[in-house]
Parts: C-alpha cells; sequence; structure tokens
C-alpha cells in the first residue's frame, strides 16, 4: 500500500513546493513589497487584504504571512488606529490565497490522489470563499464602527 501509494512525481511537486517556499522567504521580497506600495497611495486597508492574499497564494503555507507580512503592514497603520479590524482582513485573505494556492501542500496531495482538477476545485470554492470574505468584512467594519470607539 505505501509503495502504491507514493509517486515519484508528488515527491518531486512536494519538493519543489517547499523550495519556492524557502526562496520566497529568503529574497525578501514581501518586506519590499509593504514599504514601497505605501508610497503609491494605496490605502492600508487594501494593502491588509492584497499583500496577505497574495502571500498566501505565492506560498500556500499561513504561516508565512503571519511572520513576514503582518508586523509590516501593522507598523503601516496610523497612530492611534485599532489594529484588529485590520488583522481580521490580513488573516481572511492570507486564509483564502492560501486555500485556493497550487502549491499549498493539501490541494497538492489532494488534487493528485483523487484525480481533480485544480481550476475545478477552485472554482467551486469561490462562492463560499467569498461568503467568508464578506462575512469578514463584515466583522472587521463593525468593530471599527462600533466597538472600537
Amino acid at each position: 500500500m505505501v509503495l502504491k501509494g507514493i509517486r515519484p512525481q508528488l515527491l518531486f511537486i512536494l519538493a519543489a513546493v517547499m523550495i519556492f517556499k524557502t526562496l520566497l522567504e529568503n529574497s525578501g521580497l514581501i518586506g519590499v513589497l509593504a514599504h514601497i506600495l505605501p508610497g503609491y497611495g494605496i490605502p492600508v486597508g487594501i494593502l491588509a487584504f492584497a499583500l496577505p492574499l497574495i502571500t498566501g497564494f505565492a506560498t500556500g503555507m499561513e504561516l508565512v504571512a503571519v511572520g513576514m507580512v503582518f508586523p509590516l503592514l501593522l507598523a503601516l497603520l496610523p497612530q492611534g488606529t485599532h489594529a484588529l479590524p485590520y488583522v481580521i482582513i490580513m488573516m481572511t485573505a492570507n486564509a483564502i490565497g492560501q486555500t485556493h494556492s497550487p502549491v499549498h501542500i493539501c490541494m497538492v496531495v489532494g488534487n493528485e490522489y483523487f484525480g481533480a482538477s485544480l481550476r475545478r476545485v477552485i472554482w467551486i470554492s469561490l462562492i463560499p470563499q467569498g461568503f467568508r470574505l464578506a462575512a469578514a468584512l463584515l466583522f472587521a467594519w463593525a468593530l471599527a464602527v462600533f466597538l472600537l470607539r
């Protein structure tokens, strides 16, 4: 069962995912983006959504964005701004990016094992992820408006 379940192409895909993740972490690209983008007048709320989404999608791992992007984005918040609504947006965007990532380990292994199409899996999950995002945005807005004055 073990020999039949382990396919060489799956091992190569897993190795490639881990190498890509390490290269992205060590390149410093996320830090450069987080420092350059505010200079273009992009609001922090948009950055709080876009950078974790991109990082989660690119790496397929939540901890990379939490460790690299979150400290940089939280440092960009204006003095006296409550961070919790932004953290909610960042966590949700990160999770959505990771969930849809073609390099996410669960996505790679699950699609390979079941013979599922990556495009089909992502397409099916768009509506639930849209509801997830809408709920997170509504909750973050409610916190910012009603609770954190």
